[in-house]
């Protein structure tokens, strides 16, 4: 009896924050699991911790992105949180940075897609993390925000295009999640847990199930509620994906 192959999973920005936690559960559910992220030894220390196979690239690198998928050969799942947390007031943010947060954001979310569609065959799923700032909109994060927005416009028309070759594309949206930043003001957010788990119920759902996307908003007013401080104006905390307004 043959045995049945794994699924296989790539996670970007899968050397810390949202990227690592979902990697390794993902690799704790079966998956065949592959992170990338810039830094080649933060991003060894923790493939080898989990259990997963590793590529140093970044995820705006169209060629090295497409090499790792041509490696792999067929993909089941992307998970895109590679991305970058800048707040800066547009009084005080150049056009370079602007454009800067807007490549290392939507653009990464484009190359990452482009190369793993590729590879996918029916049933195959896309998940890119996104912000409530791209729906709501926020004082000091213009590039953010922008690049957020785009990010659901991106998977909006990428889904019209890949659907119908059975591949999913969901934008998994998420508030202030309670991972390292600098401290000033208190704000609601969410745990990282609460985010793993909104990944593995997306990748559970049968290809038949359209959602394109699924927005998490912290119980502020719940005593499950949960309060974190969170500097907002005017700081720079890059790779923290999800630690958003």
């Amino acid at each position: 009896m043959t045995e049945e192959r794994r699924p296989t999973a790539v996670v970007t920005g899968g050397s810390s924050g949202i990227g690592l936690a979902v990697a390794e559960a993902l690799v704790q559910q079966g998956h065949e699991v592959v992170i990338t992220a810039r830094n080649p030894e933060r991003l060894r220390e923790a493939a080898e911790r989990i259990g997963a196979r590793w590529y140093a690239v970044d995820a705006v690198d169209e060629s090295g992105m497409a090499a790792v998928f041509a490696e792999l050969g067929h993909v089941d799942l992307l998970v895109h949180s590679a991305g970058v947390f800048r707040a800066k007031g547009i009084r005080k943010q150049t056009a370079a940075e602007f454009s800067d947060t807007v490549g290392l954001n939507l653009t990464s979310a484009y190359v990452a897609s482009r190369a793993a569609v590729q590879t996918m065959r029916p049933g195959g799923r896309i998940i890119i993390i996104g912000s409530i700032s791209g729906i709501d909109g926020h004082p000091w994060l213009t590039g953010y925000a922008a690049s957020k927005a785009g990010v659901r416009m991106l998977a909006e028309s990428m889904r019209a295009e890949v659907e119908k070759d059975g591949i999913s594309v969901n934008v998994l949206i998420l508030p202030t999640v309670d991972t390292p930043m600098m401290v000033d003001i208190e704000r609601p957010a969410i745990l990282v847990e609460d985010c793993v788990s909104a990944v593995l119920w997306l990748d559970s759902l049968h290809p038949r199930v359209r959602v394109p996307e699924l927005v998490l908003r912290s119980a502020d007013d719940s005593p499950f509620g949960h309060r974190i401080n969170v500097r907002v104006e005017e700081s720079a905390t890059e790779h923290v994906e999800g630690a958003s307004a």
